[in-house]
């Protein structure tokens, strides 16, 4: 089923006091905390708030976000648990509890959520979504504008296709995590609302347009931005998302597509593949 989010206000979006949610994805090593600089060296537009979870401090300069005005915030390991489908438990709390709490503080014009690499962004969607649905106060106070994957460009055609799963690769989270890389890594793009590509310096051309293709595949309706090639892709980003008279819907574009919504031109050249990919990673 569609996942729709609480949309922006139609009409004057200067009315809407809700918190503007900035979520970056992303496998481990994507490239995920230099987005996260080129956002924090980049920012001109008020106070932003970063909430960060990973397992280490890797990539993320402490001076810079203070020089920027940025203020840091840690959730833990509890957005972990979000690999694990616990729909009721104590990660959903913390994690809304968090994303409130900053939007109480009313000094923000802005949050960006970086994730673990091993998170799926279509749960933290559900969180949005739920409090939509159930009228929960975190729907007034935040609204999720996009869902951002970042992928590495030299790896992703590979990581699609390996038959690894995490736990061999080492990045599990835990004995009972047993999704394979190729599951997590097409999970990750195909919500997203965009899609970063990093790594594609010196990149051959066709590697390049072979992951994009394959990125447009796998996720039809999100803009692809190059990380190491757009000067402004910081500012793009945190874009804020336009008034609509719908909520965004995070079915997977591929899905979409076989409900005979219009297809892009780029892809129809493409579409034995993309056929061989949904029969191997439908969700």
């Amino acid at each position: 089923m569609p996942i729709p989010l609480p949309d922006a206000r139609v009409g004057d979006s200067s009315q809407d006091e809700r918190l503007p949610v900035t979520v970056v994805c992303g496998f481990v090593g994507a490239g995920k905390s230099t987005l996260v600089r080129k956002i924090v060296s980049g920012w001109t537009s008020g106070r932003l708030a970063l909430l960060v979870h990973d397992r280490s401090d890797a990539g993320l300069d402490a001076s810079l976000c203070r020089s920027h005005g940025v203020e840091v915030f840690r959730l833990g390991e509890v957005l972990a648990e979000l690999v694990q489908r616990c729909v009721g438990c104590s990660l959903r709390d913390n994690l809304t509890s968090a994303i409130a709490a900053i939007a109480d503080m009313r000094r923000f014009d802005r949050l960006l959520i970086e994730c673990s690499g091993l998170v799926e962004p279509v749960f933290v969607a559900e969180i949005f979504n739920d409090a939509w649905e159930n009228h929960e106060l975190l729907a007034s106070k935040a609204q999720l504008d996009h869902l951002l994957t970042v992928v590495d460009g030299r790896t992703f055609w590979d990581d699609v296709h390996s038959e690894d799963d995490l736990q061999a690769r080492g990045v599990s989270c835990g004995t009972d995590d047993g999704r394979t890389l190729s599951e997590l890594v097409v999970e990750q793009v195909e919500y997203a609302t965009l899609l970063v590509m990093s790594r594609t310096t010196g990149l051959p051309k066709g590697t390049q347009t072979r992951a994009r293709h394959l990125l447009e595949t796998l996720n039809p309706e999100a803009a692809i931005l190059l990380l190491d090639e757009e000067s402004d892709v910081g500012r793009r980003v945190v874009r804020q998302r336009q008034p609509a008279p719908m909520p965004i819907s995070f079915q997977p574009g591929w899905a979409k597509l076989i409900q005979q919504a219009p297809m892009p031109k780029i892809l129809s050249s493409h579409w034995t593949m993309y056929r061989g990919l949904v029969g191997g990673h439908s969700t």
